[in-house]
This record gives structure tokens, sequence and C-alpha cells, in this order.
């Protein structure tokens, strides 16, 4: 073998390792994206279904609503618990709220008809269902609203849509 096969065997062979090399890379950086987003998914998934579940239960007339959006990043849902649609005495308001970069929820039984005002959870009893949310208004639309049918925001609940956008971000 000569001095200048040796030096074309050397070349093709470190070609072949950077090229080797940079496929690992990108495979590696693909894995970590993907790993990412599915933690992320994973993280608001249960939220999502909590609050879908919830939201979809409520119920409530016109002077007493079932769902109320107090502000875009608060929302509440009043549960008949026992199926007496005509005594709201034994409902219960469950409250979702995006504080932090968390979704925040609790529970609190009623004692008259009347709507809880404010937050309207006592403390100690709240429970982060959802962290690494990102809302920053303008840009990112509410988190809370109502909607129509095409989905463009409303000032009441006259179609019964509420929607929820949850906007997860890394670390």
């Amino acid at each position: 073998m000569t001095l200048t096969e040796l030096i074309i065997s050397i070349s093709l062979l470190g070609v072949i390792i950077l090229a080797a090399t940079t496929f690992d890379t990108a495979i590696r950086q693909s894995f970590r994206h993907t790993d990412t987003q599915t933690q992320l998914l994973n993280e608001l998934s249960p939220a999502m279904q909590q609050m879908t579940k919830f939201i979809m239960q409520g119920v409530g007339t016109i002077s007493q609503p079932g769902v109320i959006i107090e502000t875009e990043t608060r929302i509440k849902v009043r549960l008949d618990r026992n199926n007496t649609p005509g005594d709201c005495t034994d409902d219960i308001w469950i409250f979702y709220r995006y504080q932090a970069n968390e979704i925040q929820y609790c529970t609190n039984a009623g004692t008259d008809c009347d709507i809880p005002p404010g937050w309207g959870c006592p403390a100690g009893t709240v429970e982060v269902i959802g962290r690494r949310i990102f809302y920053n208004p303008p840009a990112t639309p509410p988190v809370f609203a109502f909607v129509d049918s095409n989905g463009d925001s409303i000032a009441d609940n006259r179609d019964n849509v509420v929607s929820v956008n949850l906007i997860a971000c890394q670390d």
C-alpha cells in the first residue's frame, strides 16, 4: 500500500466517521425534543381531561348559570351533586384558575344558591393540576373563554361553548 492510498483510506474513514457522528447527534436532538414534548403532553392531558369533564357536567339556569368565566384566567363550574335540578343548595362549585404558570383547582360546597365571590377556595384546598402553562396576553388566546360555533370569542354563554386554551412551555 502506497502513501497516497493510505491517505485516501484515512480520508474516507474520516468522512464516514463524521457522517455517523452527525447522524447520531441529529437523532439525539430529535429524541430530546420529542421527549420534552411528550412530557409536556403527559402533564397537561389529565388537567384538560378533568376540566373538560367538569365543564361538560356544569348545570344551571339563565339566572344561575352553570359555567361562569370571571376573567380570562378564572372559571367556575356548578355541579349538581345529588341530581336535584330544582335544589341548588346541594350543588358544589369547582374553580379553576391560571396563576404563576399553573392551573389550580379546588371545590367549594355551596350552602345557598348564590355564586361564590372571587376565587372562593378555602385555604389549604387548592390543588395544582397542571404546571409549565404559558399565558402572555394579547399574544396568546385567553385560557378560558366563551366562543361561538365558529370559535370566535363572545361575551356570554349563549352557544354553550367554552374554550380552554393551555399552552405548555419548557422550563
